[in-house]
């Protein structure tokens, strides 16, 4: 009887234990230096080509084969891209007037962990009043139900960008979750941020 029912048996009890499970993690924040001393990128690109203006149009299949040039708010004059919507988000970076500076920060680079695995955003930027840290995410991992792996390194990130905020002195800083849809090139940045997903 065992044998027969054993699939049922191993989903009740995993259903059971799920629901008994009580997360019981403390968080302790704290200020290893002052400042974040951001990495050269590696990246093999073509010799010919492979290196072109921001403003090119190219296929979703090929955006990681090049270095994307020109930029002038950049940390770095050449980044580059894992999407479309990421690329088209610099170049709203680029344009619009309230963002004083950005950047794509190279991986490991930002001191964020997560059940014990880093964790590097898309982009950071800066305005006059606030520091950003913006995560790009296509919309099927943000809804019906936030991707629970978003949602932990959402919390992670937010967790963070509360405890750099309460440095004195410190610009605020705050979290945005972008679904890749709501980015379009005429688009203002603070439109895209009022888009952002709701981290429950």
């Amino acid at each position: 009887i065992v044998h027969l029912y054993r699939d049922q048996i191993v989903n009740d009890l995993q259903v059971q234990i799920e629901n008994h499970i009580h997360d019981t993690t403390q968080f302790q924040v704290t200020v290893r230096r002052g400042f974040v001393k951001f990495k050269a990128y590696a990246k093999s690109v073509l010799e010919k080509d492979g290196i072109v203006h921001y403003s090119r149009s190219v296929l979703p299949s090929d955006v990681r084969r090049y270095l994307f040039e020109a930029f002038t708010k950049s940390f770095y004059p050449r980044v580059p891209f894992d999407s479309v919507p990421e690329k088209v988000f610099a170049a709203v970076l680029e344009r619009d007037g309230e963002v004083r500076k950005w950047i794509r920060p190279p991986e490991g680079n930002v001191p964020i962990w997560y059940r014990g695995q880093s964790y590097n955003s898309d982009f950071l930027v800066e305005t006059d009043a606030m520091k950003y840290m913006i995560e790009i995410k296509a919309r099927n991992e943000l809804s019906p139900k936030l991707d629970e792996v978003v949602r932990q390194k959402a919390l992670a990130a937010t967790r963070w960008c509360d405890a750099a905020s309460a440095i004195q002195g410190a610009k605020p800083w705050q979290y945005k979750l972008i679904p890749d849809d709501v980015i379009e090139p005429t688009f203002a940045f603070s439109f895209i941020l009022n888009q952002a997903a709701r981290i429950a």
